[in-house]
């Protein structure tokens, strides 16, 4: 038998768990139109003591589980995803894990296991290391199961491993330290809710817009009891397009103290958050035909993040700081255009 769960490459790949939910959602005929009305909005955190800066966008869930109880809580943002958790010794190991992932696909699951990736030679990597890792497919006649997560150069990647492979490499994770990892040895099982529709609505994006570009405090704003999320009471803790800002403050800061740290995954999501807003300007169009021509002054915004992300990989590469102020200066600049057309965009919703 052969039986493969269906999936697209995801838009957004910063971090496993937000590829694994897009990757699984966006090819989602009747959850897509949802998706577009949602996750505009960022968070961004800088800190100059420690010279570090992150972004990511807001409550995108979380498919792969974590100890962090603000992660997991994500899940609940989406009614349209099952996500359920179990414990190593309740789904077994040598060939129960097997059967166990083949049923679960078989009856519409993605499966999300741990593993020691170092036992499975799509990650061409020998060296022992823990990570969850998202099943999607298996074919019984090639005996192997279609996976995916960040594998040859460090990219989202769709791939396989046989069952021997994922066998030996749930059993020796029994090797590390639990005490290390504890919220380790989990299996999550994921799957999209049957017989439901959602009739895209333009009031739900001009609101993740409006929030976006006033800067809003989400956390404060959905959630009564914030204590659960650990909100910083020291402003480091930014929404909406001050990301721009924390950014650039930060390549500032990295150049004053000559500081060089590989922060690709900043720049990344960066990046990643541009083309999002430009997938959801294209599917916009499709309802709001006088809108058409953002869509191509914004793929400019896009082809500037990515040459802002690729340029800072390069001075990364040469352990140089010499374009840090340059940089900084050509992202304040993009500010100020993504700012002027999701303007003129939100006056027209």
């Amino acid at each position: 038998m052969k039986y493969i769960l269906p999936v697209v490459y995801p838009t957004i790949t910063s971090y496993p768990g937000r590829a694994d939910f897009y990757a699984i959602a966006e090819g989602n005929t009747d959850i897509y139109p949802w998706l577009m009305e949602r996750y505009i909005q960022t968070e961004s955190f800088l800190d100059r003591d420690s010279v570090s800066c992150d972004i990511d966008f807001f409550l995108i869930p979380q498919v792969r589980y974590s100890s962090n109880t603000a992660l997991e809580a994500q899940n609940a943002f989406c009614p349209y995803i099952e996500n359920c958790s179990l414990y190593s010794n309740i789904v077994g190991t040598d060939n129960r894990i097997v059967d166990f992932i083949k049923e679960a696909i078989f009856k519409g699951y993605y499966v999300i296991v741990d593993i020691n990736v170092g036992c499975i030679s799509a990650y061409e990597s020998n060296k022992p290391y823990l990570h969850n890792m998202m099943v999607y497919g298996f074919d019984d006649d090639k005996e192997y199961f279609n996976i995916a997560d960040f594998m040859k150069g460090g990219r989202y990647t769709f791939s396989y491993c046989s069952f021997s492979e994922l066998k030996n490499a749930v059993e020796s994770f029994d090797y590390f330290d639990k005490r290390i990892c504890p919220d380790k040895g989990k299996t999550s099982l994921i799957r999209i809710k049957q017989n439901f529709q959602h009739e895209f609505q333009v009031i739900n994006l001009k609101r993740e817009l409006g929030e976006y570009l006033n800067i809003t405090d989400n956390y404060r704003h959905i959630f009564v009891d914030t204590n659960c999320f650990n909100i910083q009471e020291n402003n480091c803790r930014s929404f909406g397009n001050l990301h721009f800002n924390n950014l650039a403050k930060y390549l500032m800061y990295c150049s004053e103290m000559k500081h060089v740290v590989n922060n690709i995954r900043a720049f990344h999501v960066f990046y990643d958050h541009k083309k999002s807003i430009f997938q959801r300007i294209n599917y916009l169009v499709l309802h709001l035909p006088d809108c058409e021509y953002l869509q191509q002054e914004y793929k400019s915004i896009v082809n500037e993040a990515l040459n802002i992300r690729n340029v800072y990989l390069k001075s990364i590469l040469k352990k140089s700081i010499d374009n840090f102020e340059r940089i900084a200066d050509r992202i304040y600049s993009l500010k100020g255009k993504e700012e002027k057309i999701l303007l003129a965009l939100y006056s027209r919703l």
